[in-house]
């Protein structure tokens, strides 16, 4: 293969413009495209991918359909590039101009644009980003734009959009959720299909969640299909000391508010920080702790690193160390994944009754705070672990099995741990499920009419009874 260098012109201007319209933007480029204006680089972003954008870049660009462009040439030539278009532009119901030669806010500007498909994963942290593009016309290109983005509105989709404007292609970043397919064996025996492999799909109910949601009680999972990840470029591991957990909580409400893209994020409470300590070899600072994950490449992990890092000093944040060495995050999330044999390590001989809730994110601070007291009150014993980012956490409790007192007291802990996440407009179980043991707290959170609902379905389902009988569903 052979290429072609090209040298590096003496002066480069990027610039922004904002429109009213889509079509304004469109008839500004073919214009420009009709008078000769030598444009370098010329990109479309929709109202949808602006927003992404200044969240995910620290941006102030206006909410409005935008034109970034790039001019290459003299001095005297890009500005006069510059000010040919921002006259033609308008013609075509243009709003704000601005331009720069300076190499590091034409840096911002376009690693805000190359940033885009990140910024598009941060606004649904979890989803899946489906990206796909058309090419047409640039005659068309103003209706194509109008007629996906009025689809998407109907269809209650999101799909922030971008295009090379000066070819007439554009990209569309579809966010949803990527369901699995399985196959279910029914108590007859019967195979049932849940789905395919396609990455969405709204035919029929949604029988994979379903069946996946159901602990057991409809069928037997006979085939699965999942979907893997990529492994990102760079990974770093994150612990961040606290003074209080509600000083821990309001930092990470503030990063999912500010779009800061963490891949995972846990709360752990001094209790359960001591049990890491002892049983890992660390040394981790004994108070509210977050551990966290940020994934990209080796610029962003750094940048989301350092954001969340000023981002955790105005909430109380204290030590925050940092790592991308393979061995040096192992260390610190293995310390994570041991937590339960941390406590049982604190106790030998006692058991552990592992149980969780979830609360809004907004009310996670006053739950666990609330749980920590119950606990002095109590002279029980349970660390406290949480998925904070999503308002989950797991408290371990050590009671001594032979003694009556201690797990009576431990009865009454963990039906006032249930009663206040239910009055938080919280459920009993985030992960753990019913079982049996919290079968008796379902009514009061979803009424006997969604009860009913699912016993006609395990009926259905289940005629005979004979998938895992007795959990789940109370007595009527």
């Amino acid at each position: 293969l052979t290429i072609k260098l090209r040298g590096i012109p003496d002066t480069i201007a990027a610039a922004a413009c904002s429109f009213e319209t889509v079509e304004g933007a469109c008839q500004a480029v073919i214009l420009a495209i009709q008078t000769a204006i030598p444009v370098a680089r010329i990109e479309l972003l929709n109202v949808a991918q602006v927003r992404c954008c200044n969240a995910y870049s620290k941006l102030t660009l206006p909410e409005t359909p935008l034109l970034l462009l790039e001019f290459h040439g003299s001095e005297a030539e890009v500005a006069e590039q510059s000010k040919n278009f921002r006259e033609l532009a308008a013609d075509c119901g243009s709003g704000d101009f601005t331009w720069t030669t300076r190499p590091e806010d034409r840096s911002k500007l376009w690693q805000a644009r190359h940033d885009a498909y990140w910024s598009v994963r941060s606004l649904r942290p979890g989803a899946g980003v489906v990206a796909t593009d058309v090419c047409v016309p640039i005659s068309r290109l103003a209706d194509c734009v109008v007629e996906t983005e009025e689809d998407l509105k109907r269809l209650g989709l999101v799909a922030p959009i971008v295009g090379h404007v000066g070819d007439g292609n554009f990209h569309c970043s579809l966010l949803c959720d990527l369901e699995d397919a399985a196959e279910m064996a029914r108590g007859d025996g019967e195979i049932i299909t849940t789905g395919t492999r396609a990455k969405k799909s709204s035919a029929g109910y949604d029988l994979t969640h379903l069946f996946v949601g159901a602990e057991g009680t409809l069928g037997i999972i006979s085939e699965l299909t999942i979907k893997l990840r990529g492994i990102p470029d760079t990974i770093a591991a994150a612990a961040c000391s606290f003074e209080t957990v509600e000083g821990a909580c309001q930092a990470v409400i503030l990063a999912i508010q500010t779009a800061i893209p963490v891949a995972r994020i846990e709360l752990l409470n001094v209790a359960q920080v001591r049990c890491c300590n002892a049983y890992s070899k660390l040394t981790l600072p004994e108070t509210p702790l977050l551990l966290l994950e940020f994934h990209g490449s080796e610029a962003e992990v750094a940048e989301q690193s350092k954001n969340f890092r000023e981002l955790a000093a105005e909430c109380g944040g204290g030590d925050f160390t940092w790592t991308t060495r393979p061995e040096d995050r192992s260390k610190l999330w293995q310390a994570r994944h041991d937590a339960y044999w941390s406590v049982r390590a604190l106790r030998p001989g006692a058991g552990v009754v592992a149980t969780d809730v979830c609360v809004p994110i907004s009310r996670l601070a006053d739950c666990v705070v609330e749980t920590e007291q119950d606990l002095k009150r109590l002279g029980l014993v349970a660390p406290i672990v949480g998925h904070v980012g999503d308002g989950n956490f797991h408290c371990s409790l050590l009671c001594d099995l032979e003694d009556a007192a201690e797990m009576a007291r431990g009865d009454e802990f963990m039906h006032r741990l249930v009663e206040r996440a239910q009055s938080m407009d919280g459920t009993c179980t985030g992960e753990h499920g019913i079982g049996q043991g919290k079968q008796k707290y379902l009514k009061a959170e979803l009424g006997s009419e969604a009860l009913d609902a699912m016993r006609a379905i395990k009926r259905a389902l289940d005629p005979q009874n004979i998938f895992n009988p007795g959990k789940i569903l109370p007595q009527a």
